[in-house]
């Protein structure tokens, strides 16, 4: 599946083809912006990008007073803990577990995966792409780790 190519803008130090973000939040300030319709609009938070390409256009943004860059980027997959049961590649799903209460959270490797949010969150459509790996449950649940696609 070809994914959607978004236009943004990226601090120049950032605008490489390969490179890596999450967007966490996006400040109220940014909402305001002349720039907002062209850098932030089409990003969700929670999500992690890729840089695909680099245009010359550059920006001053207003709110670090630094040169941005015209990039496009693709959404990356995410990954999640389900329960071996609900674990079915190529299913669209409406994401319902609730594993982020787990008591071995501290301890656990898989934690971010139990707790995928803000990316995920209940009531979240996703598609399962791809099983990864049997998780090895400190609480002795039977789950998988799955790479998803987050559905609008």
């Amino acid at each position: 599946m070809s994914k959607k190519r978004i236009v943004t803008l990226l601090d120049e130090t950032q605008a490489k083809p390969g490179y890596r973000f999450v967007i966490y939040s996006i400040p109220d300030k940014c909402k305001k912006c002349k720039l907002y319709k062209a850098c932030l609009s089409k990003l969700r938070p929670g999500r992690t990008y890729r840089v695909v390409s680099v245009r010359k256009k550059k920006h001053i943004c207003p709110l670090t007073n630094r040169e941005v860059v015209v990039v496009k980027v693709v959404e990356e997959p995410m990954y999640i803990a389900l329960p071996s049961s609900k674990a079915i590649e190529g299913v669209t799903m409406t994401y319902r577990e609730d594993l982020a209460s787990c008591p071995s959270k501290v301890y656990c490797r898989y934690r971010k995966y139990c707790d995928p949010s803000p990316g995920i969150v209940k009531g979240t459509k996703v598609k399962i792409n791809k099983l990864i790996s049997k998780i090895k449950c400190m609480r002795g649940l039977d789950l998988v780790l799955v790479e998803v696609d987050v559905l609008k």
